[in-house]
């Protein structure tokens, strides 16, 4: 694993700006520099898979897609709340534009697990299940297939929290540990399509 919060003290903010601002005209030159160190000069050793996690925003991956190697490929993850739906929409058509390949759309926390009976509840009005919702089961119009919907469970969050993996344990056989599961696999068995594009 990493991270740039490793170079930071403490509860130390990450700041590209700088106390006046003055940072913020290159902060996207800044975020790919450290990007770039972080992918290049970190000692990753033999991998299997390199996962790297983006936060929202659709200039992220172009400014990414780069330092990659022909074999990459994206996955989204989203909320299925309409504010996040527009955000991911927004970086959906720039991957595209990119000709960058997707892996699918994961929708996490659309439902919880209660801890006390094991019973699934939706958490968000509109969810990819919701029969009532137009795109109810598909995308909610994005146009990419729907891979996983992980639950959002407890004991996940408190296995996150004390650094412990989460399928070792209780995990491996809840709802949410099972699609994790599913998820894992068909990640696994994506087939790359052929390159294309002047990213590749």
């Amino acid at each position: 694993v990493q991270s740039m919060d490793f170079f930071l003290q403490g509860n130390q903010a990450l700041d590209w700006d700088g106390p006046a601002g003055e940072g913020a005209a290159i902060r996207s030159g800044l975020e790919q520099s450290a990007t770039a160190d972080l992918l290049g000069r970190t000692d990753w050793g033999a991998l299997d898979v390199l996962v790297i996690d983006l936060a929202p925003g659709a200039d992220r991956l172009p400014a990414l897609s780069r330092f990659l190697p022909a074999k990459a490929a994206a996955l989204v993850v989203t909320i299925p709340s309409q504010v996040a739906l527009l955000s991911v929409d927004r970086s959906l058509r720039r991957a595209r534009e990119l000709k960058f390949p997707l892996i699918g759309l994961v929708e996490n926390m659309g439902t919880s697990i209660c801890s006390k009976c094991g019973a699934e509840q939706a958490l968000f009005r509109d969810t990819l299940d919701d029969e009532t919702d137009p795109g109810a089961g598909t995308d909610f119009g994005l146009q990419i297939d729907v891979i996983a919907r992980i639950p959002f469970d407890r004991e996940l969050a408190t296995d996150a929290d004390a650094g412990r993996l989460f399928l070792e344990g209780r995990g491996r056989g809840s709802v949410a540990g099972k699609a994790f599961a599913e998820l894992a696999a068909k990640v696994d068995a994506y087939a790359q399509p052929d390159p294309q594009g002047e990213s590749w």
